[in-house]
């Protein structure tokens, strides 16, 4: 359960509205870089990430290892998790932001999570993984760590809550481990439900930049798979943790709706629940390639860069 206390709420609320206020057009906002967002300075009114890991199941990391990676400029950060996952565990960084992690000068980063991996694509892939990431043109490169999603055999395993529970271990391992205060999350698909698990179970994020997620988990199973299968009494389900995100939290999606994957009765759903509980969050009807109308990573960078990404966009402290 996220335990913030209403003295932190309130200071982080009030200069959330003041970081919104006005000044400039939408052309001059977009063309900008991101600004210092109020949020960074105002670090000191929260507990540190390691006491906002919440219920993990008792899963946590041990620790780490680091190796080069297999392109000159990359890291892969190993991770020991005190619980067996399907698969090794790992990140991809760049060795700019290694060498700021490891000095403890990195206040912010971007995390990403590829969506689920049939094929075996990123498996043991780095740089596959990190060139994924880097299609979100609104992620900086020198902040950006791509997370590998450790996969077993079977697709019913994914999106699991035992799935959230080791990201929520790592990525508290990370920001303490490294002195980080806050992260971006972002992911496509799957990915993308373990980014927005990220940010409405923990209080280390603060905004959730999506693609093509499936947000309403149950809403879609009744909508288009003929009803919950039993797979689903285990599955992390967003829209039944809205209530969970906080005020200065920001959640921006994409999605085309000649998604076959992810259709509109699994996304829409939670974006009208946030409107009624006057959440902070968008989603933007894009324009996919054909035939992958599912993934929408290119358009999520483009869409948070142009005007309708104002407000959005991922935070920065320098």
């Amino acid at each position: 359960m996220k335990n913030l206390t209403k003295s932190a709420i309130l200071a982080l609320s009030l200069v959330f509205l003041v970081g919104c206020g006005g000044g400039g057009s939408d052309e001059q906002a977009a063309a900008a870089e991101p600004y210092e967002d109020p949020l960074c300075a105002a670090a000191e009114t929260v507990p540190y990430p390691s006491s906002l890991v919440g219920d993990t199941n008792g899963q946590y990391i041990t620790g780490h290892s680091v190796r080069p990676g297999p392109s000159q400029g990359l890291s892969v950060i190993t991770f020991f998790p005190s619980l067996p996952v399907p698969g090794d565990a790992w990140a991809v960084v760049s060795n700019g932001l290694l060498r700021r992690l490891e000095s403890r000068r990195a206040k912010v980063i971007d995390a990403f999570w590829h969506g689920d991996d049939a094929d075996g694509e990123f498996l043991n892939a780095p740089e596959g993984l990190w060139k994924n990431a880097r299609r979100i043109s609104a992620l900086n490169n020198d902040l950006l760590v791509a997370f590998y999603r450790p996969h077993s055999t079977s697709k019913y395993s994914w999106r699991q809550w035992e799935e959230i529970y080791y990201h929520k271990a790592v990525l508290a391992y990370f920001l303490d481990q490294f002195g980080v205060r806050w992260a971006n999350a972002s992911g496509q698909s799957g990915g993308g439900l373990a980014a927005i698990a990220m940010l409405q179970e923990t209080e280390m994020v603060s905004a959730a930049l999506l693609a093509s997620p499936k947000l309403a988990v149950g809403i879609h199973y009744d909508l288009y798979e003929g009803g919950r299968p039993e797979r689903y009494q285990t599955q992390y389900d967003p829209i039944l943790h809205i209530g969970n995100v906080l005020p200065w939290q920001t959640v921006f999606a994409t999605h085309d709706n000649g998604d076959k994957v992810v259709r509109s009765g699994g996304i829409d759903p939670y974006f009208e629940e946030a409107e009624k509980l006057g959440l902070t969050a968008k989603l933007v009807p894009v324009t996919a390639r054909p035939p992958n109308y599912h993934n929408t990573l290119d358009q999520l960078g483009q869409t948070l860069q142009s005007p309708e990404g104002r407000g959005f966009r991922p935070l920065r402290c320098s």
